[in-house]
């Protein structure tokens, strides 16, 4: 087998360097009686040495955790968070990861203990308590007292570049998403670390630079935390260290299916446009539909609407009731409805955190509550929208129709473990 040969019949499998120089040696090594041995014999044990040699099976050993290659995804699964920079034409993906599902369980947090990186911004870190409260999941649970002051996520950037994050990955919706990376993947060793499962996991990005990744499960409370950096392991392994998982107590609503709602253009104000946003289509276009002949054409789960002066107004489709009011800087103005749906407006000064850092103009929110399909529908107008062309916003909002999309299966994502959004 020579090495054209080679990456032709292994293109999708990532082995290690000791399994390529081993696969290409094994014509060598036959006795010259078995010639008549068949090369997709060969080709199915070299795929299985290279499994083995490159970790692929060894990480798959335990269940809870699972590599495979070249997963089945037409195109590119938008991200749900902001992550690093993306090429304008990214590689096609190469590795699939899945994640056991454990079932029903509770949220759970993390704390960080004596743990910390001089100089480091730290404002892309998520408490549970902020998280639930804007979803509204504390008005039938109380937090625990050991979680009032957990974390979900963990970030800590520095200015010369370094970036460390933790996580309990979210597993609200069908379970934990799929997940893949579009390039090289090598699982480096599994064992236990700080009591925890864990995985070590290389992702070779060419442009960005390696980055580390430890994938924990904790049995027990039946989560999955990854703690990811930029420098190396031994960061990912000083600030899991310095974690300890907490409990909430409060539950995790699982159904058998998701739903997502979207909704279509309408005819806009004279002046205004829509942007380029991405159709609900091409979001769910790896997912798999309850009733798989549904039109989505003309949906979207996001809609960007601007001017020439600079006005804009943002609209967004939720299948939860956000609690608006929890953002530090959002404040109620009043109450009333739109098409007789409970609505909602909010005046939003945009301040970044307490520290009262502007990160933009002031905003306009208008919250629609869809009580039959218990869907909402934001929309946001900045400052100029609502000054220059009053009552705008309640003209759009009356066109807007929520659609149900009802999913068995959610769409696979590209996994950023270095996500600050």
């Amino acid at each position: 087998m020579n090495k054209n040969t080679y990456r032709s019949a292994f293109s999708s499998v990532r082995p290690s360097r000791e399994a390529v120089e081993h696969l290409l040696a094994i014509p060598e090594e036959q006795p010259k009686r078995r010639r008549t041995v068949r090369w997709t014999t060969l080709i199915a044990a070299a795929v299985l040495t290279a499994l083995l040699l490159s970790g692929t099976v060894f990480a798959a050993s335990r269940g809870w955790f699972r590599m495979k290659p070249s997963p089945e995804i037409t195109e590119h699964s938008l991200k749900e968070v902001d992550g690093p920079t993306q090429p304008a034409n990214p590689p096609k993906p190469q590795t699939g990861i899945e994640l056991e599902n454990p079932g029903q369980g509770n949220y759970v947090g993390f704390t960080v203990n004596g743990f910390s990186i001089p100089g480091a911004n730290t404002l892309g870190c998520l408490s549970v308590e902020a998280w639930l409260d804007y979803r509204n999941l504390l008005e039938d649970y109380a937090l625990t007292d050991a979680s009032k002051n957990t974390y979900l996520r963990y970030v800590a950037e520095t200015s010369d570049g370094e970036v460390l994050c933790a996580e309990v990955l979210d597993r609200t919706g069908l379970g934990y998403r799929s997940y893949f990376t579009r390039y090289e993947t090598e699982v480096v060793k599994e064992g236990t670390l700080s009591g925890l499962e864990t995985v070590w996991l290389r992702i070779e990005e060419p442009d960005g630079g390696d980055t580390w990744h430890l994938f924990c499960r904790e049995e027990t409370l039946g989560c999955t935390l990854v703690v990811s950096s930029n420098r190396d392991f031994a960061r990912c392994e000083a600030l899991l260290t310095h974690l300890t998982l907490v409990d909430t107590g409060v539950p995790i609503r699982r159904t058998d299916t998701k739903t997502v709602f979207g909704v279509g253009r309408v005819e806009l104000p004279e002046g205004l446009r829509y942007w380029q946003n991405a159709p609900l289509s091409t979001e769910l276009l790896n997912a798999s539909l309850a009733d798989p002949t549904q039109d989505l054409s003309g949906l979207w789960r996001q809609q960007s609407l601007s001017r020439p002066d600079g006005s804009s107004i943002e609209i967004f489709v939720y299948a939860e009731r956000l609690n608006i009011s929890r953002q530090e800087s959002a404040s109620l103005e009043k109450t009333g409805t739109i098409n007789g749906q409970e609505a909602c407006w909010y005046h939003d000064v945009n301040y970044l955190d307490t520290t009262l850092t502007l990160r933009g103009p002031d905003e306009t929110i208008l919250a629609i509550w869809y009580a039959d399909l218990q869907c909402q529908v934001v929309l946001r107008a900045n400052h100029i929208e609502t000054e220059q062309h009053p009552g705008e916003l309640e003209e759009i909002a009356e066109k807007l129709e929520p659609v149900a999309v009802v999913l068995t299966e959610e769409a696979p994502i590209e996994f950023h473990g270095l996500s600050v959004g």
